[in-house]
């Protein structure tokens, strides 16, 4: 089959077939071996013009994802609007769980004011006040 309708093929396959997990129209196949060989990927197998039974081989190994859900298994989706990631686990975090519960007791306690707390623990005065609204680090107490 030529690269065009291996790729026609494909995408119709890909049409009709939803994410494993939520349902949601199909991004990708995903394998946790696809990480260390990225060469196996279904979109790389179909690039390089690999034969449709290799191709329909490695699918058979795959889980169809939606965009989200294949990102998630991934761990690409490294950032804040990431929800999976909270607290400490989110690479972004400039504070830890035990400072966001400092800054909340000695806030309620009233002995500083938020600016003074934000010099303290060298994020800004906004961080704060979302943290004690609880905007920011919802899942604490």
């Amino acid at each position: 089959m030529s690269l065009p309708r291996t790729r026609e093929y494909i995408n119709a396959l890909r049409a009709r077939t939803p994410c494993a997990n939520c349902g949601s129209p199909m991004f990708d196949w995903h394998n946790e071996e696809h990480a260390a060989n990225p060469k196996r990927r279904v979109s790389q197998l179909v690039n390089r013009g690999r034969p449709l039974g290799i191709i329909l081989a490695e699918i058979a190994t795959c889980t169809p994802l939606c965009r989200r859900c294949h990102m998630a298994e991934d761990r690409r989706m490294l950032s804040v609007h990431n929800t999976r990631l909270l607290g400490e686990r989110n690479p972004k975090a400039h504070l830890a769980e035990q400072d966001v519960l400092e800054i909340r007791r000695r806030a309620t306690v009233g002995d500083v004011n938020k600016h003074e707390l934000a010099g303290e623990f060298g994020v800004t005065s906004g961080t704060i006040g979302r943290l004690l609204n609880r905007t920011l680090w919802k899942h604490l107490p």
